[in-house]
């Protein structure tokens, strides 16, 4: 499930991204967690869209909070990431885009 959403993020960054923009990725385990940053170039995302990003933490706050434009993508997503206990936290600066999803790392125990 990471691989297609950090790729789903790839994805939209590179198409959101200018020809004159540039694009990061990293990823890296801290504690419990793994963490995935992406950084774009590009318009900032609209305000509407980082609250409901940043703060649809249930399933009912998903469809209730949900911006004007969003679609159904950002929703299902949204869900998915809610249902395997993954969190996506968004924010925008000096016209740069930064998406971070962080997940709890699954320790095996023989």
């Amino acid at each position: 499930m990471m691989e297609r959403l950090t790729q789903n993020l790839i994805d939209n960054g590179v198409k959101a991204t200018p020809g004159d923009g540039s694009i990061h990725a990293y990823m890296k385990v801290e504690g419990d967690e793994l963490i995935f940053t992406i950084e774009n170039s590009g318009d900032p995302l609209p305000e509407d869209l980082l609250q409901w990003i940043n703060n649809s933490k249930t399933v009912s706050g998903l469809l209730t909070k949900r911006p004007a434009k969003p679609g159904l993508g950002p929703v299902i997503v949204q869900k998915i990431l809610l249902l395997h206990k993954t969190s996506l936290q968004a924010y925008s600066n000096n016209n740069t885009n930064v998406f971070t999803l962080r997940k709890p790392v699954y320790h095996h125990t023989a």
